[in-house]
């Protein structure tokens, strides 16, 4: 059976990187953490909780390409994100093993553009463009 990754608007983070550090790359900046909502859940570590994108600012940071009542029904749908995977680095990436793509979204609001245009050398094929 073949395996293939294709990365879309995505991080493709090497091992040891962190997605903080990857949205600072070449001076990247994204929206995603002006927006952000934060709640605490039960059983969480010291400093981690939920993390949300406002309902508020959804469209506009994560799916400005569709109509607002999608958008608000993505938004009051979504699932958070633990807090700590923006600081925790990254394990071993399947990218250095899989056949893998990378496609760019170059007005993308949630992940850097520097963060989508890096990709790293290995065995997998170059990003397509």
């Amino acid at each position: 059976m073949s395996r293939a990754l294709v990365y879309v608007a995505a991080y493709a983070l090497d091992e040891g990187e962190t997605v903080q550090e990857a949205n600072m790359l070449g001076g990247g900046h994204t929206d995603l953490g002006e927006h952000l909502v934060i709640r605490p859940y039960p059983g969480a570590s010291a400093g981690d909780a939920d993390a949300y994108i406002d309902p508020v600012f959804f469209r506009e940071v994560f799916a400005q390409d569709v109509s607002r009542t999608v958008a608000s029904t993505m938004a009051a749908a979504q699932r958070p994100a633990a807090l700590a995977a923006f600081g925790t680095p990254s394990g071993i990436p399947g990218w250095r093993t899989i056949p893998s793509w990378y496609l760019v979204a170059k007005q993308d609001h949630t992940i850097a553009l520097e963060a989508e245009r890096r990709w790293r050398p290995g065995p997998a094929p170059p990003p397509s463009r």
